[in-house]
């Protein structure tokens, strides 16, 4: 995933902004993700 925003913002076609909000929601879902494994 990051390499696909490091390949876009290098070809100008992904905002940075935008890869940040992306890599944002990624590690929230991460961490939900385990909470809900860690609290079952």
């Amino acid at each position: 995933m990051m390499s696909f925003c490091a390949a876009g913002i290098a070809f100008g076609q992904v905002e940075v902004g935008e890869c940040i909000l992306w890599a944002i929601a990624l590690i929230f879902l991460e961490l939900s993700r385990r909470q809900i494994l860690f609290t079952n």
